[in-house]
């Protein structure tokens, strides 16, 4: 396998591409769109609400610690083991309804023993709760056992199900968000103007430059770590360099949809966006393993870390923080990251019989 100084190069120009994404799309998706990040509108609140004053921030402190004490002690009568405990709450309340003869927890259709997606919902908008509540019943209450019945599902269970979800799944998220991108395309543009800079055209001016990062840091560290990112791809990988320039601005067009899924959701569909990379390595590079899984690796390194730097700048917009000094202390943090996590995956996985396989 790569040798440690060039995985944590790898690591490193991924995650760091990714950062520089979330530039543009910040203007957009937070800026403009003010799309909800869930996890990032609630960091705000607390950190708003525990360096408030007075009666409003009181309250906001009592509920904050009332939710704290409901989600512990929830957790608490799930997970904890000890002799004294008659029973623990299920992980799961399975619906009581059978779907082709199965369980319906079976097919994934029950509810959680856990607040913790309660929360997040309770963040998002009417429309996308009752989206994704909608999705999951259609894909695990009609459509998986339809598969099942044809035979292209074997087994019913979660993984299996996933293997044959993934596909169109993935496509709907990537049509769905490029499209809203599209539509939107007068207020994209407007996100895209202080690039025109860079070709001559000077931008009308933004009361917001002093503090928002500067829009042609995204297409100069396009240009500076892409390449870098295509030669490790070449070198490391063997991945022709033709078709790694080509993964470059597909890792622009799928960091777009993880960010705009993980604004509405709260979940950053990484493991969701890789079979898109792959099916097109698949048709450009047919039988070759290695270059497959890791060119996926580049588009899904740059959408998450570009939805996860969204979701902190969420946290700094509602709370008046200067986006300038998150996006550096997220380079900071992504290149000190890949130096700490190599090393400390070598220790713990020195080499791939630890992993197993899977049966």
């Amino acid at each position: 396998r790569p040798d440690t100084f060039s995985l944590i190069a790898w690591f490193a120009l991924i995650a760091a591409l990714g950062v520089f994404a979330a530039i543009p799309l910040k203007r957009q998706l937070v800026n403009v769109e003010q799309l909800p990040f869930p996890t990032g509108t609630a960091t705000a609140e607390t950190l708003r609400s525990l360096h408030g004053h007075g009666g409003e921030a009181a309250e906001k402190a009592r509920l904050l610690g009332a939710g704290a004490l409901v989600g512990g002690v929830i957790t608490l009568l799930r997970d904890l083991r000890v002799s004294w405990m008659p029973a623990n709450l299920p992980a799961k309340f399975g619906l009581p309804l059978s779907i082709h003869g199965f369980p319906a927890a079976q097919w994934t259709l029950a509810v959680e023993g856990s607040l913790l997606l309660v929360g997040a919902g309770a963040l998002m908008s009417f429309r996308t709760g009752w989206s994704l509540l909608l999705g999951a019943v259609v894909t695990y209450g009609w459509l998986a056992p339809a598969m099942h019945a044809a035979g292209a599902i074997t087994s019913v269970a979660y993984k299996e199900i996933v293997r044959w979800s993934v596909w169109g799944g993935a496509a709907i998220l990537v049509a769905s968000a490029l499209v809203s991108f599209a539509l939107d395309w007068r207020s994209v543009a407007r996100s895209f103007q202080s690039l025109g800079g860079l070709f001559g055209r000077k931008a009308r001016s933004d009361p917001m430059e002093a503090v928002e990062c500067p829009g042609w840091w995204f297409p100069a560290a396009f240009a500076l770590l892409g390449p870098l990112i295509v030669v490790l791809m070449n070198r490391l990988f063997q991945i022709p360099l033709w078709v790694g320039f080509l993964t470059l601005p597909l890792a622009f067009a799928l960091g777009v949809v993880a960010s705009r899924v993980t604004g509405e959701t709260d979940v950053t569909p990484t493991k969701a966006l890789g079979p898109v990379t792959q099916l097109l390595y698949g048709a450009l590079l047919p039988g070759q393993i290695t270059p497959n899984l890791m060119g996926a690796n580049v588009t899904g390194g740059v959408g998450l870390h570009a939805a996860d730097l969204l979701t902190d700048l969420k946290s700094g917009f509602l709370l008046g923080a200067k986006p300038r000094q998150q996006l550096y202390a997220q380079l900071f943090g992504v290149v000190v990251g890949a130096a700490m996590v190599v090393p400390a995956f070598n220790v713990l996985v020195p080499s791939a019989d630890v992993l197993g396989s899977e049966a």
